[in-house]
């Protein structure tokens, strides 16, 4: 079953999240207020694999769930919005959206008028061990890109700044229990990791 739409809960936060404004941009699509660049708990289903050595990529929805659009998924915490859709009989992960680049990650993914992006002809997906991991953690900086691929460096695979328009957008993950967030973040109601301060830097 799909959460509330994250835009929606972001509208909300300023009053309900213990001060904290609400999202600037967050759903995969969304600019927010311009595009500008900006170590959690709980584990999803589906290991994760690498190429091995030194400062080897990993690749698969990894610890924190960041599978994108159009990857194939078993369950809803194997991806980074926590929506594991079918379609036509084939399951893969269907993030938020604003507009059709937002789906960019999964070939011919388009966004939906339900506001979530779904494949626009033959259903198939792409092997959820072939997304590689970003490295960035929660709280470091990113690069809002306004589509798809925006939140790649991060290991969670979400780009998103929160409140003032000073604070810069910073690597976060979805989550659904307190414990999935580090210290000085919550879990907020829009089911993802958000910072306590209002005012906040990046690392």
């Amino acid at each position: 079953m799909r959460a509330g739409k994250t835009w929606l809960g972001c509208l909300g936060l300023a009053a309900a999240l213990l001060g904290v404004g609400g999202c600037q941009g967050d759903a995969v699509g969304s600019y927010g207020a311009d595009a500008q660049a900006g170590a959690g708990g709980g584990a999803a289903s589906g290991g994760n694999t690498s190429t091995g050595g030194a400062g080897a990529t990993s690749f698969g929805p990894g610890p924190q769930g960041a599978l994108p659009s159009g990857y194939c998924c078993t369950s809803h915490d194997q991806c980074r919005y926590r929506n594991c859709a079918e379609f036509g009989g084939v399951r893969m992960c269907s993030d938020e959206c604003n507009h059709h680049p937002g789906c960019s990650t999964g070939p011919g993914m388009i966004c939906g008028s339900d506001g979530y992006c779904q494949p626009s002809g033959t259903p198939s997906c792409i092997p959820a061990q072939e997304w590689p991991l970003g490295e960035r953690q929660i709280g470091d900086c990113c690069l809002a890109t306004g589509d798809g691929e925006s939140g790649k460096e991060c290991i969670g695979n979400r780009c998103v700044a929160f409140g003032d328009l000073s604070n810069p957008y910073i690597c976060t993950r979805a989550c659904d229990k307190p414990a999935d967030c580090p210290v000085k973040y919550q879990c907020n109601l829009a089911g993802f990791c958000s910072p306590l301060a209002s005012l906040y830097d990046c690392d």
